[in-house]
């Protein structure tokens, strides 16, 4: 954190330190606080696929803690609409389709969830052990055709 502190203090239109922030306070469970800083890195880059997916991520996870079915909905939603655009700009980051899965797995869309897994390893991306697992909790995965 303080390392992106000091690249933020150097120049604070850069969408890096706040794309850090973000990524920091979503590994402390701070969803809320990740949010404004990811959507801050977008504003700054918002043609970056991969920070796009990794906001796309974060929307998600918010929609998690929603209070309301409403404001669940437009934030799964929005995110879908995120992951759609970062991959139209990069097609081939197996790393995004990773990260769609979960989310997907988090609104209990579990096949639409394997579709993005399969599409993610035919990319060579890797996918945690334990959200396969999870997932094969919840659905057993589809065989190929």
């Amino acid at each position: 954190m303080r390392r992106f502190n000091e690249a933020w203090l150097l120049n604070p239109n850069s969408p890096q330190p706040y794309w850090g922030f973000g990524a920091i306070l979503h590994d402390q469970g701070k969803v809320h606080e990740a949010l404004a800083m990811l959507n801050r890195a977008s504003e700054l880059d918002p043609l970056n696929p991969r920070l796009i997916a990794d906001l796309a991520r974060v929307v998600a996870l918010r929609a998690t803690v929603a209070r309301t079915t409403a404001e669940r909905e437009m934030y799964f939603t929005r995110a879908c609409e995120l992951f759609e655009k970062a991959n139209a700009l990069e097609p081939s980051n197996g790393h995004s389709y990773g990260l769609w899965a979960a989310a997907l797995y988090d609104q209990g869309r579990y096949a639409k969830a394997w579709e993005k897994v399969h599409k993610a390893k035919e990319l060579r991306a890797a996918i945690p052990e334990q959200f396969l697992r999870m997932l094969r909790e919840k659905m057993a995965e589809p065989k190929g055709p």
